[in-house]
C-alpha cells in the first residue's frame, strides 16, 4: 500500500510525502520483493531531489544504509566504474568511483560497522599466501551526483 502511495507522490513531485511512504513501508519489515521495491522507490526520490537538496539525498542514502544495506550496496555497485585519478610520488592516491545512481560518501567504520566504501591495498612485493593487505585511512567527497572521489595518503 505504502509503495503505491510513494510511487504516486513521487510522480506528482511530492517528494516529502513519497519519502514518508517509502520509509514507512521499509520500516514495517515487508516481504523481500516489497522491501526491494520500496528501497528502489526511495533511491529514485534521492535522484530526483539531488539538484535541489543534496543533503536530503544523503539523508535518504543514510536511511537505506541502516534499513536495507544489501540493496543499497547492490545499487551503488551497478554500472560502477573505478579509476585512478591521481597517483604521485608523494604517496597520494586519488581514486574516483562513478556509480549508476546518487553516490554515497560514507566510509566503513570498523568500530560501528557503518555502511560505506573501503580501500584495500596490497604491496607489489607481497608473497602469495601472506596477509599483506593494507586498509589505509582516506577521505571521501562527492564530486558529482554519481561520483565520489577518495583520497588516500599512503
Amino acid at each position: 500500500m505504502e509503495n503505491n502511495l510513494g510511487d504516486l507522490f513521487a510522480q506528482k513531485n511530492q517528494y516529502a510525502r513519497a519519502i514518508e511512504m517509502f520509509e514507512k513501508a521499509i520500516e514495517t519489515q515487508p516481504q523481500p520483493e516489497q522491501l526491494e521495491a520500496s528501497s528502489d522507490g526511495l533511491l529514485g526520490v534521492a535522484e530526483s531531489v539531488f539538484d535541489a537538496s543534496p543533503d536530503k539525498s544523503d539523508e535518504i542514502v543514510s536511511f537505506l544504509a541502516k534499513h536495507n544495506p544489501v540493496r543499497l550496496a547492490e545499487r551503488q555497485c551497478e554500472k560502477a566504474e573505478i579509476s585512478i585519478a591521481e597517483f604521485t610520488s608523494k604517496n597520494r592516491l586519488v581514486v574516483r568511483l562513478r556509480t549508476g545512481m546518487v553516490a554515497s560518501t560514507g566510509i566503513i567504520d570498523k568500530q560501528n560497522s557503518d555502511f560505506g566504501w573501503q580501500i584495500q591495498l596490497t604491496p607489489v612485493e607481497a608473497e602469495e599466501g601472506t596477509n599483506a593487505i593494507i586498509a589505509p585511512q582516506f577521505v571521501a567527497g562527492r564530486v558529482a551526483r554519481n561520483e565520489v572521489e577518495m583520497t588516500v595518503l599512503i
